[in-house]
């Protein structure tokens, strides 16, 4: 309790308040306060007289400031004692001089309260034989000259202020009057008429006491009113006013503390001693905090160097004890001020908590009483909002401490202050005021809590608690309806078979082809983006399906099947046997638990619905402000339990049934895979389950759906691709479960890439494309080029091999009407057009009739085999068709040179072959009619000197001139070859098995010889691998090893590759290149 002034006077108070040095100790000297004290000092010293009025809140002082003058002027050297900022302390000092030079002062104490300091015709005060009745009859008294105003005493009549003004002209005189509306109320309001005339009089007394205090140079009076005018019932407020008018015309208005001074006044009454020491260190660790943390303290510092003046007290406390004194009708403002930080504090010394300060969030209403005391009048309601939303949701969170800290700040700082939102709305708390006002640094880093952690915590809260509000960015508690709670009775109200048909709905439009985080931002995604599933189809349960038909359907069901129930579904149609026993897929939950889960969620979103239709009509009487607050509070839960209900039903969804066989693959049986991720389209999850376990296989999820893939898995039933259609190889893939569900356009995409099609009249090859080349004079030109890779592929294409496709090209494609085989010519007048088919394999040019021997020893090829049509431009007469060089002779070794003409055209008669050299046998020949061929030969023999002998060979006929140059090359004996890492050579020849580092040694050292000649086999667990190469550069081969290496990752692997170059090099091989090289087989020359 409080202490009163006329407990003082009595010494009826404590100690601590009657001891003048025991209480300045624990007193706060406010600069409102000295200044009254300064005024009590100069009205004493003779110089005027003053008459002071104390005009506070309840709680705001008064009485302190009564008590302070009290012992100020009867025991002025305890004054040094205050507590006073360092700015007054000076003037504090030159007050105690002033004091302590008053001689004989006359100190009267009137308390309204204390009737031995206010006696009243009700309460008289008896000392000795006098009997006290009055105000006026107890001031004569304690001055002294009470037998002279008797008859004012008896009659019950004030003095005239003349009289009065006789009362202090003895000596220095101080009155201290308390509590003086609480005396006049109390008689007024009494039932006996003589009482209620003389709390009239006592009005009148004050009136004119008031002008007597004026017109005494050596008095002083004190008197305390309220101000509290608009916040009491009537009659106290009318009495207040009255007094007020009563004295306020003279007196001079004090208010004794301001706002400012709170912090001092708690620390100092609070607090016997404080550690101003570990001010530094604290405002140092909010500093680096703040700086660093900007986006969550809103990089404001100014209230850190606030902690210099309020500590132990966070900036913020002080904030919020201000917010609730100042509009919490029922509390004493600074009284309850300190009542309510006595408790706080004593409750953490109790708790032993630590905590570098004393938070606003310990301003807690279940400790200590304080629920009694914050939670009545227009306030009780919010009892209720702070035991359901702040001790018992906040509580759920996963970080309950800390959302109970968040919700005790808001929830302090503005219960007593909601309906600002109206008007004020920036007094209400930030986010970064959330952050700034709760963020405790010890507990923050003993907990781990980031200052991110605050702020989701505080959207939990807001998504959570019932009467927590949000308007432009600030939060406050407001009893204006608990949203989760009306959206529960909607609930209530919905039968689970309108929740599950719902949900049905939702599934079928919403979630199949959209991820959770889609659906309500995007509409349903077309169904061809699926990888798999050509259908889908939503229901309660599985139902009898009598469809039979090549397509992959994804059932969807809320309802657990049995394994009985999916075995008919999948395998059965009717009594039958399903032909497509590959087709079906269930989708269920693996957990009744989650759907009912689910189901309960949908209620509460239909529930939402119907809350959002009928809000207006529920919360009419709110204003305007109120109404947008819970319309965004209801917009904010909705979105939540949409989530909620998004999160669950894709969630709950949570296991996929598919068609297999049984170990023995005699018999169909149904296994299921578990789903793990939900961050995908419903569809989609099933899938990726799918694939996981390898039932799936599709490039969308990362499988490579190849023609060597298909291949392999259909020779483990024993099926050959050769000769089926690719209809007929897809409608393995829907009808045997052995196999992996492969979707049907990636079928097709697998052939498309790398088979060999006949589609109706057209064919499908990439192997093979056609040149026609045109030769005039020696010079040929490609005219155009036909490619095979253009024909629409479909299922109706037949699997063939590339020798059927060649004789397909040869016997019933040439659009040429030409025998391919055949070597044609046609007249063209002056000339002869030659038409002659060829192939072009790996740069190679062979005799077309010769190809189909050559493509099935073919493994690899590096580019399509060309067919060329050459048409080549002969002018009539006679032509050398062909001249057969030798590939080398021997120096000084005779050789044969063979010349073979030709007559175009109608040509007959002679023809002279002569040489620069050597001798032509026979040196005539005649052409008797049109394509006869002659032959004759050249003998020669070449110089002992070794390179290329130049030989021109002439053709005489009628006037006309051929000429053939033609080069022999002159050679020693072919050296032998060595083993070993050659040092210089011009071929080498390098044989290995799984090691490819010797090949890309000398791939790098070689890099512009020629591979003549290169073959590669590798095997991994799955498949094996040939390839053939010739006439290649190294980079070619380099590239081919190192995609074998790459992409078909072998186990076993064994090559040999022969390289040539120009003529003899010097090879500088590194150490470690030549002991690599060293263990393998390498023979050069």
């Amino acid at each position: 309790m409080a202490p009163s002034l006329g407990g003082v006077y009595l010494k009826r108070e404590h100690q601590i308040y009657v001891d003048p040095y025991e209480f300045f100790e624990r007193t706060v000297l406010t600069r409102e306060m000295i200044e009254v004290i300064k005024e009590v000092g100069t009205a004493l010293s003779g110089k005027r007289g003053r008459l002071i009025l104390l005009n506070s809140l309840f709680g705001g002082g008064k009485t302190h400031t009564m008590l302070s003058i009290y012992h100020a002027v009867s025991r002025p050297p305890a004054l040094r004692k205050a507590s006073v900022d360092e700015t007054l302390r000076e003037d504090l000092s030159l007050l105690k001089d002033i004091l302590s030079g008053l001689k004989d002062v006359q100190i009267v104490v009137i308390d309204g309260h204390v009737s031995a300091t206010a006696p009243s015709p009700l309460e008289p005060l008896k000392e000795g034989n006098v009997t006290i009745r009055t105000l006026w009859g107890y001031l004569a008294y304690k001055l002294g000259v009470f037998p002279r105003y008797l008859n004012y005493e008896e009659n019950l009549t004030p003095p005239a202020v003349d009289k009065i003004i006789e009362m202090f002209e003895s000596r220095p005189t101080l009155v201290l009057i308390d509590e003086i509306s609480n005396y006049v109320k109390r008689l007024a309001d009494s039932s006996n008429e003589d009482l209620r005339k003389y709390s009239e009089q006592v009005i009148t007394f004050l009136e004119n006491f008031a002008k007597a205090i004026e017109s005494s140079p050596h008095a002083v009076a004190i008197i305390s009113v309220p101000k509290e005018e608009g916040e009491t019932e009537s009659h106290y407020r009318e009495i207040v006013s009255r007094i007020n008018k009563a004295v306020g015309r003279i007196a001079l208005p004090y208010a004794p503390v301001k706002p400012d001074d709170l912090p001092r006044i708690l620390k100092v009454r609070l607090f016997k001693e404080i550690d101003l020491g570990a001010v530094n260190e604290v405002v140092g660790k909010y500093y680096d905090l703040v700086t660093k943390h900007v986006d969550e303290f809103g990089g404001s510092t100014a209230w850190v160097n606030e902690i210099n003046s309020t500590y132990p007290f966070h900036p913020d406390y002080i904030d919020v004890i201000k917010t609730i004194i100042e509009n919490h009708k029922g509390l004493q403002k600074t009284r309850d001020a300190l009542r309510i930080s006595r408790i706080v504090v004593r409750e953490l010394f109790k708790r032993r908590e630590k905590t570098s300060l004393v938070m606003p969030y310990h301003i807690d209403p279940s400790i200590g009483g304080l629920e009694g005391t914050l939670f009545r009048g227009e306030l009780e309601a919010f009892s209720r909002v702070f035991n359901e939303d702040v001790l018992k949701r906040a509580s759920e969170c996963d970080e309950p401490e800390l959302a109970q800290r968040i919700a005790k700040y808001v929830f302090a700082k503005t219960f007593t202050i909601s309906h600002a939102i109206l008007s004020k709305p920036t007094i209400l708390p930030s986010k970064y005021d959330v952050v700034r006002a709760t963020y405790e640094v010890i507990s923050s880093d003993l907990n781990r809590w980031e200052p991110s952690k605050y702020l989701q915590t505080l959207e939990w809260l807001y998504e959570k608690l019932g009467y927590l509000y949000e308007k432009d960015g600030r939060y406050y508690f407001r009893v204006i309806g608990d949203i989760r709670k009306l959206i529960e009775e909607e609930a209530r109200n919905v039968s689970r078979d309108e929740a599950l048909q719902q949900l049905l709905d939702e599934i079928e439009k919403r979630y199949v082809d959209s991820p959770p985080s889609n659906v309500r931002s995007k509409p349903r995604r077309a169904r061809g983006q699926r990888a798999l599933f050509e259908d889908v189809i939503v229901k309660k349960r599985l139902e009898d399906w009598d469809i039979d038909e090549r397509k992959y359907v994804l059932w969807i069901v809320l309802e657990k099947p049995s394994k009985g129930e999916l075995e008919q579904l999948m395998f059965r149609v009717g009594n039958g046997i399903r032909r497509y026993s590959n087709s079906i897929y269930v989708l269920y939950p693996g957990n009744t638990e989650r759907i009912e889960r689910t189901l309960e969620t949908m209620k509460k979103r239909i529930g939402c619905e119907r809350l959002k239709g009928r809000l207006k009509e529920s919360f009419a009487n709110l204003d305007e402000a109120d109404f947008k607050a819970i319309e965004m509070k209801l917009k904010l839960t909705c979105d939540k339990i949409e989530q909620e209900l998004i999160t669950n039903t894709y969630s709950s969804l949570n296991e996929v049934a598919y068609p297999t066989r049984s170990e023995d693959l005699i018999s169909n049986r149904v296994d299921a895979s578990e789903i793990k991720i939900t961050n995908y389209s419903i569809v989609e999850n099933a899938e990726r389950a799918l694939y996981d376990v390898g039932k799936l296989l599709s490039a969308k999820y990362g499988s490579e759906v190849s023609l060597e893939v298909i291949k392999d898995y259909l020779e483990q039933l024993r099926v050959s691709i050769i000769g089926k259609t690719i209809g007929e190889i897809v409608d393995y893939f829907y009808a045997n479960p052995t196999l992996p569900a492969i979707p049907k356009d990636e079928v097709i995409k697998a052939f498309e890439e790398e088979s060999d099609l006949i589609c109706g009249n057209e064919i499908y090859t990439k192997i093979f494309k056609v040149v026609e080349e045109r030769c005039s004079k020696g010079q040929c030109n490609r005219i155009r080029e036909i490619t095979f890779d253009g024909t629409k592929v479909g299922e109706n294409c037949r699997v063939t091999t590339p020798v059927e496709i060649l004789r397909y090209l040869i016997e019933s494609w040439n659009p040429f009407g030409e025998n391919m085989l055949e070597e044609l010519e046609i007249d063209k007048g002056s000339i002869v057009e030659r038409v002659k088919y060829y192939a072009r394999v790996e740069g190679e040019t062979i005799e077309l009739k010769s190809l189909e021997s050559v493509i099935e020893d073919i493994e690899y090829l590096s580019s399509p085999i060309e067919i060329v049509r050459r048409v080549e431009e002969i002018e009539k007469g006679v032509r050398i068709s062909n001249v057969e060089v030798p590939k080398a002779v021997k120096p000084g070794e005779e050789t044969e040179i063979a010349i073979e003409l030709e007559n175009v055209g109608e040509f007959e008669g002679e023809v002279r072959i002569t040489s620069n050299e050597g001798r032509v046998v026979p040196d005539k020949v005649t052409f008797n009619k049109p394509g006869e061929r002659k032959t004759a030969k050249l003998i020669l023999r070449v110089p002992e000197m070794e390179g290329i002998r130049t030989v021109e060979i002439k053709v005489l006929y009628n006037g006309n001139e051929l000429k053939k140059v033609v080069e022999i090359p002159v050679k020693g004996i072919e050296e032998d070859w060595n083993e070993g890492v050659p040092n210089k050579a011009k071929e080498v020849i390098l044989k290995a098995e799984n090691d490819l580092k010797p090949l890309f040694i000398l791939l790098n050292k070689l890099g512009n010889w020629k591979a003549t000649r290169f073959t590669l086999n590798a095997e991994n667990d799955e498949s094996e691998m040939r390839i053939g190469l010739r006439n290649s550069p190294t980079t070619q081969v380099k590239a081919v090893s190192e995609f074998v290496l790459k992409s078909f990752r072998p186990k076993s692997i064994s090559y040999e590759i022969e390289l040539r170059g120009d003529g003899p090099t010097e090879l500088k091989f590194e150490e470690d290149e030549r002991k690599t090289l060293g263990k393998f087989y390498v023979r050069y020359r």
